[in-house]
């Protein structure tokens, strides 16, 4: 579950406006690729994780989602959050057979972009054509610092 508590205007924001300009930020873009998994069958999911270390801190690299939504597709939504180095992943959906998978992805080349007024198309959802079906498995290698959600029809 996410909330925000801040929406236009402030710190953190999903939306920025000036007068009659408006600019979506990166977390609008997040915040409307997550959506797929309202109302949605939660799926358990389980994956093969590495570790992201930095300083004295350690966090698992991936972070995954997945649900089944009423138009009977499984959506899996999953972060990178390496910053310098991308992830091989594999996704065995037990059971089904997958027909095709389509996705998107939101990433950058560099941390510290932002969308702003004068650049608002910096960071947004992109289509993620590099998820590939291997009989029962979704196989996919992720960008650093990157969020891909991918939709498999069954």
């Amino acid at each position: 579950m996410a909330n925000i508590a801040q929406a236009i205007n402030v710190l953190q924001v999903v939306i920025l406006t000036e007068g009659e300009k408006i600019v979506l930020t990166p977390t609008y873009h997040v915040f409307n690729m997550y959506k797929i998994h309202q109302d949605a069958e939660l799926i358990p999911i389980e994956f093969e994780n590495i570790d992201y270390k930095y300083c004295n801190e350690t966090i698992p690299q991936i972070s995954a989602s997945c649900s089944v939504s009423s138009d009977n597709k499984i959506n899996i939504t999953v972060c990178n959050l390496h910053p310098e180095e991308e992830a091989e992943i594999s996704f065995d959906l037990r059971g089904e057979t997958p027909k095709n998978v389509t996705g998107s992805i939101i990433t950058s080349e560099k941390m510290d972009i932002y969308n702003d007024f004068d650049e608002p198309n910096n960071i947004i959802e992109a289509k993620f054509d590099k998820a590939i079906i291997e009989r029962n498995s979704i196989k996919v290698i992720l960008p650093a610092k990157s969020i891909v959600l991918l939709r498999v029809k069954q």
